[in-house]
């Protein structure tokens, strides 16, 4: 760990920093708070992940510090570039601006009618998106979020960060903790079947919400103290898929489902964002809606927080003062 990375750990070792309105407080139970790490794991759920800034607005507002931020997907996208500059608001409008000039869906079937309008539209339907490996490089994505944080490194942030990445070869979780942000981010959220898998190093990756789209046990190795978790998820429908890809979809969400409930179950508090099931992860024409849907779910669960924070914090040293204050 290099001295930089260490002082910005020591930096924001801590759950809060300024006062909070609302009912009286037991005593001590600030300082309590400022000896322990708050870290968040950010699930992926693609335009749903918007959500995500209105959490972190959220405890913003109550006074509360992130100390560690671990993302899968949208939510390493949104928590990558708040790590990278946390007093400034991550732009909702830019973002998804730029997040929706993604292919809408990578799985058109049934819209050929409106796709197939010559011999060449049809070659590049079959070319890009039925048999290749996705219908963009990312490489403008990349570029747009380059500039959006700043050009930093991971090593740079102001919060120590990770983003998660899913091995193409060998199905690990690839745990992005170096190098260029943006490039860690677009890995993160190459989403199969729109953007082609990232080359980094001997490795090819794709979207970390295959394997790990709720990054509870990534944010521990961060040294938090407390976690939460935080899903934008959409229930899954209960209706029988018509096609044969329509189930393959289904049972590859219900085997991504499954693995994210486990870690949720492992976070210390959860935060389930209620995003109506009609918003679906390419919907980005509302970003401040699902803004305030993540605003009011991280505002229910501050007590929650708070009491998970006192839990962790060490005990204070004994001493004569400490003792006689005790007392109450």
């Amino acid at each position: 760990m290099t001295a930089t990375r260490t002082a910005d750990v020591k930096r924001h070792r801590q759950v809060a920093t300024t006062p909070r309105a609302g009912p009286p407080r037991r005593p001590g139970s600030r300082a309590a708070e400022q000896r322990v790490r708050l870290g968040l794991a950010l699930g992926g759920g693609g335009a749903r992940g918007l959500a995500h800034i209105g959490v972190l607005l959220a405890l913003r507002e109550a006074g509360i510090a992130v100390g560690a931020i671990a993302g899968a997907s949208m939510g390493a996208i949104v928590g990558g570039l708040f790590a990278a500059d946390p007093d400034r608001r991550v732009d909702p409008a830019r973002l998804a601006e730029l997040l929706a000039r993604a292919p809408a869906n990578p799985w058109p079937l049934g819209s050929w009618g409106q796709r197939a309008r010559g011999v060449l539209e049809i070659a590049n339907y079959l070319e890009h998106d039925l048999f290749g490996l996705g219908r963009e490089s990312g490489a403008e994505l990349e570029k747009q979020l380059d500039a959006m944080a700043g050009h930093r490194t991971i090593e740079e942030l102001s919060i120590p960060f990770v983003a998660t990445a899913t091995d193409v070869i060998t199905g690990e979780v690839v745990l992005l903790r170096s190098g260029n942000l943006a490039r860690a981010l677009h890995a993160s959220a190459a989403l199969p079947g729109v953007y082609t898998p990232v080359r980094r190093g001997s490795r090819w990756l794709t979207d970390g919400g295959v394997v790990s789209n709720l990054p509870v046990r990534a944010t521990r190795t961060l040294g938090a103290d407390v976690v939460v978790g935080v899903s934008v998820t959409a229930p899954l429908p209960p209706t029988m898929p018509r096609t044969g890809v329509g189930l393959l979809i289904r049972l590859n969400a219900l085997t991504a489902n499954r693995l994210q409930a486990e870690e949720l179950d492992e976070a210390d508090v959860r935060i389930v964002v209620p995003i109506p099931p009609e918003i679906g992860i390419f919907d980005f024409d509302q970003p401040e809606r699902l803004i305030d849907y993540g605003r009011a779910a991280a505002s229910r669960a501050l007590p929650e927080i708070e009491q998970a924070a006192l839990r962790a914090a060490p005990e204070p040293e004994a001493g004569p003062a400490a003792s006689s204050s005790s007392r109450c």
